[in-house]
């Protein structure tokens, strides 16, 4: 793998812990501050991007084509045997959550922001682990 592949898993893993870091401030049951919506919006977006990114590193080195959306790379690591549909089904929804925040396709409401995106930090580190294990050890 090209040396990009495990700066790439580096940002990921670093985007997931200040991720985290503010998820926890909203546990309290307290609103949180713009500023903390702000930065899980931005951190989840990263996230999600650069592991798009890993898996057209992986797609290239197997040299499968790169589908045509972001969702689509994760559908093509199920189909050369990188992710099982188990995992995928844990990870699909958050390229389209990503989109919407980037996108404002619709107002993404804070609440399903902090309610999913919890669920996705505990999928990109199944995911991280797995590539890891593949790919890196």
């Amino acid at each position: 793998m090209p040396e990009s592949f495990s700066k790439k898993i580096t940002l990921i893993q670093e985007y997931l812990r200040q991720l985290g870091e503010y998820l926890v401030e909203c546990q309290g049951g307290e609103h949180p501050s713009d500023k903390t919506v702000f930065s899980i919006e931005r951190l989840f977006q990263l996230v999600v991007d650069e592991a798009v990114d890993v898996n057209a590193l992986i797609l290239e080195k197997e040299k499968k084509q790169l589908p045509d959306t972001n969702q689509g790379t994760f559908e093509a690591l199920v189909d050369i045997g990188v992710l099982s549909k188990t995992l995928y089904a844990k990870i699909a929804g958050s390229v389209g959550l990503r989109n919407r925040l980037v996108h404002r396709y619709e107002t993404v409401q804070r609440s399903v922001l902090l309610r999913e995106a919890p669920r996705y930090v505990e999928a990109y580190k199944e995911y991280l682990t797995l590539i890891i294990k593949k790919f890196l050890n």
